[in-house]
């Protein structure tokens, strides 16, 4: 009988999700990545790093989907991009800089789909194209 109520209170018990916290090295002991995986998926902070110590990319993942802000960097830390995502993964918004720090493209997304304005800059900022995006498809494109 106490065999049969142990196996009734297992069944009964959630069963908890496998987490696996993983750091990955270069040959010379510099840190590439350092990952949380739960049932084999990103889960939580996510991290690359160049060779050279400096972070390469940051994003935050949920059951394998990425969430919130992901952020890369170029080697000199200056920022490259930045991606919002929605708590389902779908990107809301995009921004990239250059290497040195001159924003070279903005759009956004409507349920994970290009939308609106995206904006395509040279090195010194100037607006040298502009797409219109609706639900995707590109509308119409304009030279500057």
């Amino acid at each position: 009988m106490n065999k049969f109520l142990l196996f009734l209170l297992l069944l009964s018990t959630p069963i908890l999700a496998f987490s696996q916290h993983h750091t990955e090295y270069y040959d010379d002991g510099a840190k590439l990545s350092k990952v949380i995986y739960v049932d084999g998926k990103f889960d939580g902070d996510v991290k690359f790093w160049y060779r050279n110590g400096n972070l390469q990319s940051k994003g935050a993942y949920k059951n394998g989907v990425p969430v919130g802000k992901h952020t890369e960097w170029h080697e000199n830390t200056y920022p490259k991009s930045v991606t919002f995502y929605d708590k389902k993964g779908k990107p809301m918004s995009y921004t990239e800089w250059n290497q040195d720090q001159q924003k070279i493209m903005e759009g956004k997304f409507v349920s994970g789909k290009e939308d609106g304005p995206w904006k395509h800059y040279d090195e010194r900022g100037k607006l040298v194209k502009e797409e219109i995006y609706k639900d995707g498809v590109l509308i119409e494109s304009k030279g500057h």
